[in-house]
């Protein structure tokens, strides 16, 4: 397994860790919940996110290599598109796919075949990663509110950093991406906290 194909699944698990369960944590503060209780509640979360982030990734992955170019060919078929335009979109399919391959390390069919229970569990366990990330806090502070103080800013330059950093191994522009994911995970959080109070 090269660098790529073992930290790409992985950031893209942390991404997403460290969002849900620091969420939570924001709509349980409004209730004055304890940071011992948001703590448990919050790894739950990332223990359950963790299980169904890496089964939909092997799920995802298994799905592709199975149908292959045939499926599309099969597909398009169908649908009356022409002999000439499916050789161009399958060209085009087969192009996207040895760039994603490369971007995250696969070589040669034997290391595709194995590509899906690997990088599932990579994708699982980044996930889970990020959620007891976003909740140390909460198990060495004494209130919930000196919890997310020093959460929220943590988790946010995680944020940032692992989405520019999966961005820049895919090829595609780092800073905007990482930006933009910053940004939702920000409005993940006041939303989560607005809502709670406005339903307790």
């Amino acid at each position: 397994m090269t660098t790529n194909r073992f930290l790409y699944p992985l950031f893209i698990g942390i991404s997403d860790g460290l969002v849900l369960p620091l969420a939570a944590a924001c709509g349980l503060a409004t209730a004055q919940f304890p940071p011992g209780t948001i703590l448990v509640t919050g790894s739950i979360i990332g223990i359950a996110g963790a299980l169904a982030m890496g089964f939909s990734t092997w799920h995802t992955l298994r799905e592709e290599m199975s149908h292959g170019s045939g499926h599309h060919h099969d597909l398009l078929g169908r649908i009356g598109i022409s002999a000439s335009v499916e050789r161009e979109v399958s060209a085009q399919l087969h192009e996207e796919h040895a760039k994603w391959n490369e971007a995250i390390g696969v070589t040669g069919h034997h290391a595709e075949y194995h590509a899906p229970a690997a990088q599932a569990i990579i994708t699982g366990l980044g996930y889970l990663t990020g959620a007891l990330i976003s909740m140390a806090p909460f198990a060495v502070a004494k209130t919930t509110s000196t919890a997310l103080l020093v959460a929220l800013p943590v988790v946010l330059l995680l944020l940032f950093t692992s989405t520019w950093l999966k961005s820049r191994m895919a090829g595609i522009p780092a800073v905007s991406q990482a930006l933009r994911s910053t940004l939702y995970g920000a409005f993940a959080f006041v939303a989560a906290y607005l809502v709670a109070r406005l339903i307790s």
